[in-house]
């Protein structure tokens, strides 16, 4: 399979949760409105546990994205830009929010990242062993606006 199958079977995979998750909740709202409330309250305690333990799933399989945020220093912007387009590059992965400073004894950059837990960890190790970059450090999860 090549990657861009997997980016779709991700969407539709959101898409279908929403779904689903959508046509329970009407179902619990019909059922309160049936004057059927301890239903209701266990339908919504039982739809509360499923979701979370699905997300749980999703993140420990690798099958859902995560934005996370890190930051690089290094001798100057161009050298550790291309640097981690490098290292992101074997991930098909880009650069998103990219922010610099100059501490005046190093540069300093701040990026996003878009991946898979697993991606997220190799990323991270693959920074932090880089000859070129002085530091590489997680800053942690971004939340999707």
């Amino acid at each position: 399979m090549n990657w861009q199958h997997f980016v779709d079977l991700r969407g539709l995979t959101t898409g279908l949760t929403r779904a689903a998750t959508l046509f329970v909740v009407a179902s619990v709202g019909t059922t309160a409105g049936g004057d059927l409330r301890l239903t209701a309250i266990f339908a919504t305690g039982l739809v509360l546990i499923a979701l979370f333990f699905l997300g749980h799933l999703e993140e420990t399989f690798n099958l859902k994205l995560l934005l996370s945020s890190y930051e690089v220093t290094g001798p100057g912007v161009e050298e550790i830009s291309n640097e981690v387009n490098r290292i992101l590059k074997s991930h098909h992965r880009m650069m998103q929010n990219m922010l610099t400073g100059n501490t005046g004894q190093h540069i300093r950059v701040q990026f996003d990242v878009e991946g898979c837990h697993r991606e997220q960890i190799k990323l991270l190790q693959q920074t932090k062993a880089s000859t070129v970059l002085r530091s590489g450090n997680s800053l942690g999860r971004v939340d999707h606006e």
